[in-house]
């Protein structure tokens, strides 16, 4: 009886053993894993699914992943559009925040991966929208197109510093300068 029981259990352990080794991960992966996109600007991301013979998804924008705590925003047209070919339009605007989250969902639902397949049906990638302005604060003496002047100065007290502030990305380059959040 012994014998018939351990033959029983080393069935059983062999059996669930050889299952969990052919065993197919689903995944979906969103390329690239990172961008940063300028205002009305584009950026084509693509998906990759694997462990399933349907790799098509679906695009989403939200303001984090899915499942996140708390629940994210998803589809406002604040957020910029995508559409289904995974190509992004950034808003004329910037989000708040202004780092988004790119969601690529597998269409194929889970009851149709086999069974006690680990499953991860959705890929993210983290898009940052940017209003493409830049602002360099240089020493007057060199030139805003010149890559050569210094990051830092030192000056003494009651001594003088000339500054230029260099702006790109914007129709307006006035600046209103503050030292110590004292306008002047």
């Amino acid at each position: 009886m012994r014998l018939v029981k351990f033959a029983v259990v080393a069935f059983l352990v062999a059996s669930i053993a050889g299952c969990s080794s052919n065993k197919t991960t689903v995944g979906v992966t969103v390329t690239p894993a990172t961008a940063t996109v300028v205002l009305s600007g584009t950026q084509q991301f693509t998906a990759a699914v694997t462990g399933i013979s349907t790799t098509t998804v679906t695009w989403e924008l939200c303001t984090g992943s899915p499942g996140a705590n708390p629940t994210p925003v998803c589809g406002s047209p604040a957020l910029g559009t995508i559409n289904i070919n995974g190509l992004y339009t950034a808003p004329r605007t910037v989000p708040n925040p202004s780092t988004i989250t790119v969601v690529a969902t597998s269409t194929t639902n889970n009851g149709n991966a086999t069974p006690g397949t680990p499953t991860t049906l959705y890929g993210t990638a983290s898009l940052t929208i940017s209003s493409g302005i830049k602002v360099r604060i240089i020493p007057s003496t060199y030139s805003c197109t010149g890559n050569n002047a210094p990051t830092t100065a030192t000056i003494a007290t009651g001594e003088t510093y000339a500054l230029t502030a260099c702006v790109t990305g914007a129709n307006n380059n006035a600046v209103t300068w503050a030292v110590n959040s004292e306008i002047g």
